[in-house]
């Protein structure tokens, strides 16, 4: 019976595999994250996503890291994600078909995009934290929070910032409905 290797050494394995391959081939640039998402979580390869191709793909990645002390860190990472995930597919999923194109995946890598220094995402933050930040102390306290998640206003403006950044909805009134829903 073959010796079962832990996850680290066959991450290492990987990853020298990897090295490789890519030492003998051109470098080239990584592909936008919507575009691996797609190619990832479509497995019936009809050029849509559903929701429940993104459970099966993620009941597989718990079921690679089941075992061992080596996958905590990414079972607690699924837990969150398999929390997350109906209210982002939910998000993304700008048609409302309850399928996810290619084209709706594509803001995974504006998203991306947006992180970098100059993405707008820096900008965004920065002003959703002044908004909030209703007695303007430079912090955010748990009753700030909750105020802004109950204002009106202030759900208003934040949709408007965001949708400007990611328009995943038509208007920025469409995007405000979903967040209020």
């Amino acid at each position: 019976m073959p010796k079962r290797r832990s996850l680290s050494s066959f991450l290492l394995l990987i990853a020298a595999s990897t090295n490789v391959v890519l030492s003998q081939q051109p470098k080239q640039q990584l592909q936008p994250l919507g575009d691996v998402l797609h190619l990832v979580l479509d497995k019936d390869k009809d050029q849509k996503v559903t929701m429940d191709e993104v459970n099966s793909q993620i009941t597989m990645l718990e079921q690679l890291f089941a075992e061992g002390d080596e996958g905590e860190e990414y079972r607690n990472l699924l837990k969150g994600v398999k929390v997350a995930a109906p209210k982002m597919f939910e998000l993304l999923d700008s048609t409302g078909d309850e399928t996810l194109s290619k084209f709706e995946l594509k803001y995974m890598t504006k998203f991306e995009k947006s992180l970098k220094k100059e993405g707008g995402m820096r900008d965004l933050l920065r002003e959703v934290f002044t908004l909030l930040d209703s007695d303007g102390d430079d912090q955010l306290n748990v009753d700030e929070l909750l105020e802004g998640s109950k204002s009106s206003e202030v759900i208003t403006k934040i949709t408007v910032q965001f949708h400007q950044l990611f328009p995943l909805r038509k208007t920025a009134g469409g995007l405000e409905d979903f967040v209020k829903s």
